[in-house]
């Protein structure tokens, strides 16, 4: 078997060399004002750079299907973003306004713990917030044993609810440990409500636009 054997070979080849073009374009920020210029700042910039091109593929490719949501842990020691704190766990899930969500955990033993539902910023004018909602973990209403249910949707539901909007775009977790010996972080999944079949097998399309997807966020 070689390239071409499929009609999908074109689609993919392209999408890929797309992708390596675009990473490629990047790379000269690095050198832009204002930049310190000093051989730390550069090779930490290009360390970044490279960093979040794994980010950059878990939100475009391996965890955007909204209809499956999998929480997902956007930045750790080797995956700085910007601004993350070193003593957070951050999680996030890519979910749609116009569905309804179920996630189940137990609350574990953190500092402090805040569930937010977010609009996407690129989409919002300049200074708008993007969280639509939120629930501490001091509001939270758990059972006896710290486990617990959030509801996500359009429509009202009793206990933990977090209230959707037409453009909701993800749900992030965020985790402040205080002591890390001492303090367990939460267990959380996520599920569509109604969602009864498997997710759908990768596909050719679904890699393309989510090579395309990666190296836009990149």
């Amino acid at each position: 078997m070689a390239y071409g054997d499929t009609p999908h070979d074109e689609v993919l080849n392209e999408a890929w060399a797309r992708f390596c073009d675009n990473l490629k374009a990047v790379g000269p920020r690095v050198f832009d004002d204002p930049a310190p210029a000093t051989a730390l700042d550069r090779a930490r910039g290009f360390q970044m750079l490279s960093q979040n091109i794994s980010l950059g593929l878990d939100v475009g490719l391996e965890y955007a299907d909204a209809m499956y949501p999998q929480f997902f842990r956007m930045m750790t020691p080797t995956r700085k973003y910007g601004g993350d704190n070193p003593d957070c766990i951050y999680l996030r899930a890519y979910v749609s306004g116009e569905q309804t969500y179920r996630i189940v955990g137990n609350r574990g033993g953190v500092h402090y713990l805040v569930f937010s539902l977010y609009r996407a910023k690129e989409t919002l004018p300049p200074g708008e917030l993007s969280e639509i909602g939120r629930i501490l973990g001091s509001e939270l209403q758990t059972e006896w044993d710290g486990s617990f249910q959030i509801v996500i949707s359009p429509d009202e539901h009793p206990g933990n609810w977090i209230k959707s909007t037409p453009d909701a775009s993800y749900i992030q977790i965020r985790q402040f440990v205080g002591d890390w010996a001492e303090e367990e972080p939460i267990s959380v999944r996520s599920e569509r409500v109604g969602q009864d079949e498997p997710p759908p097998r990768i596909s050719p399309a679904r890699v393309a636009e989510g090579l395309a997807a990666a190296s836009d966020w990149v």
